[in-house]
């Protein structure tokens, strides 16, 4: 399990998205930053949050910072708007990120800039392009690695395919479909998902979900953000989870989703043959 120090600084965002959870964060100082880095014990990987933290004039500065003190994994979790601009994106990843989390709404312009409610489809593809850019010019040390972050809402789950599709020509690294409206139900879901989840491995993409329990997405455990990452929401047990073979491996259910929805979709899953395997990925430390 590849654990991260989540790093917030608090940046505003272009984007305004309805559901985010990260856009009314208060701005750190530089100062501030540099403590909350010193105060991590383990220096292995840092993912570095907002708001839109490229937005951040000191953003150079603080990756910079962060390398300095040791971090080997430093990952931006961004909109990729920033990235759209070659002299932002060269100095970025000299200065240390090379790992890019950079959300992506919708398979077009009309979708995805609906949902975000802002210009931002043209600018986040054009950011991908340029961060593969400068790596094929060999500006970077290291391999830019690219996890597309798919927001699952219910003017989109129909569509998870075709983002895929569109990706595709991008040579992309990771897609992560996260289910993040309540409005709609994971039995809905699930099945556009897995047919996403296909897309991508058909196109060589290793996906990931995220916020649908293992009991949802039989045949495609090991494509199960959380095993191998901590989870990101608080996630609680519900009453089948007792008699569900998955019990010892699965975080559970989003509590905020089970007090929209309720656990009547949920049911035990009694033979797996891999418990063992996903037990054995979650105690996994690097």
């Amino acid at each position: 399990m590849i654990i991260y120090n989540i790093l917030d600084v608090g940046a505003k965002c272009s984007n305004n998205c309805r559901l985010c959870r990260y856009r009314y964060g208060n701005k750190k100082s530089f100062d501030e930053i540099k403590e909350i880095i010193g105060s991590f014990s383990s220096k292995d990987n840092l993912k570095i949050m907002g708001g839109e933290p490229a937005l951040r004039k000191d953003i150079i500065d603080i990756v910079e910072y962060a390398k300095k003190q040791g971090f080997k994994r430093i990952m931006l979790h961004t909109n990729g708007k920033m990235l759209s601009y070659e002299n932002f994106t060269s100095k970025v990843t000299k200065a240390g990120a090379y790992l890019f989390e950079i959300k992506l709404f919708g398979p077009n312009k009309e979708m995805n800039d609906r949902i975000c409610e802002a210009e931002s489809f043209e600018h986040t593809l054009k950011g991908v392009e340029v961060l593969r850019k400068i790596h094929n010019l060999n500006e970077m040390s290291k391999t830019a690695f690219i996890d597309i972050i798919v927001p699952i809402y219910k003017e989109n789950f129909e569509h998870l395919h075709n983002i895929v599709a569109v990706l595709e020509p991008h040579n992309i690294d990771r897609f992560t479909f996260v289910l993040t409206d309540t409005e709609i139900l994971m039995s809905q879901v699930v099945g556009q998902l897995k047919n996403a989840i296909d897309s991508a491995i058909e196109s060589k993409i290793w996906p990931f979900s995220e916020g649908v329990p293992l009991c949802m997405m039989q045949g495609y455990e090991y494509h199960i953000s959380e095993i191998y990452y901590p989870a990101s929401r608080k996630m609680t047990k519900i009453s089948v989870c007792k008699k569900c073979i998955y019990s010892p491996v699965c975080e559970g259910v989003d509590e905020e989703y089970l007090k929209k929805n309720g656990q009547e979709e949920f049911s035990a899953v009694k033979e797996s043959r891999h418990v063992k395997d996903i037990l054995n990925l979650k105690n996994e430390k690097t």
